[in-house]
């Protein structure tokens, strides 16, 4: 249940639209004649979002967050598409998890923030009308994946296992890393070092047990499967739920390892079958399926 209410300043044209809600939480509106809309929501936790959109600038917003409130995932109401990223206004730096939705875009947070949402979108020429076109463009404009050229992304071509260590390293925002590394084919200054040795030290990557890592090593699809699952229990996530693969009918073809994982992450959603009944575990996997 809610009470609105609605006001127009004589002086500017201004309407304002207030929304009260029974459980504290409140929804300010106010749109004026030239298009310019701000909103402010506040929710019964006090956390407070401002967002202003005027027609032809960036969207801006600001996230307040009180003391007594360690983490929030908000909404910032805005057009926004699969190129589009939160920004840090006073750093730059891309807010990682800034995700669009259909409402606008939906970020993560642990603390108070000035952002910007900015369209990063890279102009691909090869990913035009791709069946993962909007994943790419979400992967490469927060600076998780980069082009393999300045207009060209090569969707088909086969990542390597140091290309995911990297990926999910630039997920978190390259962290320093004091893990030195065991890899004996991982020289300290590959373009890869930093992301195998980060990854190798939180446990979610493992070389092949000769102390070889094999960076430069077209990656599985199980392999990939089981670098997710172990980069979700790092941060916490419940990896307990499942997925019977008998449906599959190459199943059989999943190696021991990497068979929890598999099944963990069919059943959420990260991996899908090649067809509708076939895994491909052993396939190695393309630049637009890691994007996906």
């Amino acid at each position: 249940a809610f009470v609105r209410t609605k006001m127009k300043n004589v002086m500017t044209g201004a309407v304002t639209e207030t929304t009260r809600y029974t459980d504290g939480s409140t929804l300010v509106v106010e749109t004026k004649t030239d298009g310019a809309v701000t909103t402010t929501e506040t929710a019964a936790n006090g956390v407070k979002v401002k967002t202003v959109d005027e027609p032809g600038e960036d969207v801006t917003a600001t996230v307040t967050i009180p003391r007594s409130v360690d983490e929030v995932t908000v909404t910032i109401p805005a057009e926004v598409d699969y190129g589009m990223v939160a920004v840090n206004a006073e750093t730059g730096e891309i807010i990682k998890r800034s995700v669009p939705t259909g409402d606008g875009m939906l970020v993560k947070l642990d603390g108070s923030a000035e952002l910007v949402l900015v369209d990063n979108a890279k102009d691909f020429t090869d990913t035009n009308n791709h069946w993962a076109e909007n994943a790419i463009d979400f992967i490469s404009a927060h600076g998780m994946m980069n082009g393999t050229g300045e207009t060209t992304f090569s969707p088909g071509s086969q990542l390597t296992r140091g290309m995911l260590a990297v990926v999910l390293y630039n997920f978190e925002g390259n962290p320093e890393n004091s893990f030195a590394g065991t890899f004996s084919d991982v020289a300290s200054d590959a373009w890869y070092a930093d992301g195998v040795n980060w990854a190798a030290g939180l446990g979610v990557v493992s070389g092949y047990g000769n102390g070889r890592f094999g960076a430069e090593n077209s990656i599985t699809r199980e392999q990939m499967a089981t670098i997710f699952y172990n980069y979700a229990k790092t941060k916490g996530y419940d990896v307990t739920a499942d997925t019977d693969l008998s449906g599959y009918t190459d199943a059989g073809s999943v190696n021991s390892y990497a068979a929890d994982a598999m099944r963990w992450a069919v059943n959420a959603g990260l991996i899908e079958g090649t067809t509708g009944s076939t895994l491909s575990a052993q396939d190695n996997a393309t630049r637009a399926q890691v994007a996906t």
